[in-house]
């Protein structure tokens, strides 16, 4: 059984405001490449944990993998992956998270 990541409402938002600010930035088609990339890193570690690195400094269990710029944390569990947020590599997960 292939494991797919499931988004949270927050984690959806964060890839809204990533594609807004990318097509600001780079453009739409650029923007749409980094989100599938995105996308593409966080299939990969849903069914390959060792993609993932320990974030539970930030919360108890929860896991990060790096997509891009952005570091994805994730609750990883058998038959589970949750994407919790997306942020940027320089923000503070202890206060988005």
């Amino acid at each position: 059984m292939m494991i797919r990541p499931v988004y949270t409402r927050l984690a959806l938002r964060d890839l809204g405001n990533i594609h807004a600010w990318s097509v600001e930035h780079f453009g739409a088609d650029q923007a749409d490449l980094y989100l599938r990339q995105i996308g593409a890193t966080l299939e990969r570690a849903a069914g390959a944990p060792g993609f993932l690195r320990d974030a539970s400094s930030v919360r108890p269990g929860l896991m990060k993998v790096l997509a891009g710029s952005h570091v994805a944390y994730v609750l990883s569990e058998p038959g589970s992956f949750r994407v919790i947020r997306i942020l940027h590599g320089r923000m503070d997960p202890a206060r988005w998270v």
